[in-house]
């Protein structure tokens, strides 16, 4: 087994940039989620640390956001809810005042668990179905999300 996740491991680096992009929108999304006295949205992934770093370096937005958390920084993993407030109270933020921007079930889920929105966003490898009801809106555009998504049953 030590094996085989070390083999993932080092394809997982070796392809981690690969078609990496920054969606239509983020930016701009980034900018109207700043809250009261300039403070910046905060990112988490499932994705291991070192590589969601990598991730938002690789796209510019490390400058836009308060704290990028992988599952390496802690003994839990989305979706669990452990994960979620340990993101959360790492950086003095609360559930009530939270919305996760995601495109995966996994996203709808981890705002689920901690009882709070979701904002799905469909992708190449998402669609509206992939979602099902977890997630309390769904938008196709980023764009479309910071002036007022639209609302899903």
């Amino acid at each position: 087994m030590k094996k085989a996740v070390k083999l993932h491991t080092d394809y997982t680096e070796q392809i981690l940039l690969e078609d990496v992009v920054l969606l239509p929108g983020v930016l701009e999304l980034l900018g109207d989620l700043r809250g009261p006295r300039g403070r910046k949205p905060r990112f988490f992934y499932k994705q291991a640390h070192v590589g969601a770093r990598r991730i938002c370096e690789h796209l510019g937005v490390t400058p836009l956001v308060n704290g990028v958390f992988g599952t390496l920084d802690t003994p839990w993993v989305k979706p669990q809810r452990e994960f979620t407030e340990y993101v959360l109270a790492a950086l003095g933020a609360d559930a009530a005042s939270a919305v996760l921007v995601g495109d995966s079930p996994f996203d709808v889920q981890t705002a689920h668990n901690a009882s709070f929105p979701c904002w799905a966003v469909t992708t190449a490898r998402t669609t509206p179905k992939n979602f099902g009801r977890g997630s309390r809106c769904r938008v196709r555009r980023l764009s479309r999300a910071a002036g007022g998504a639209q609302r899903a049953g």
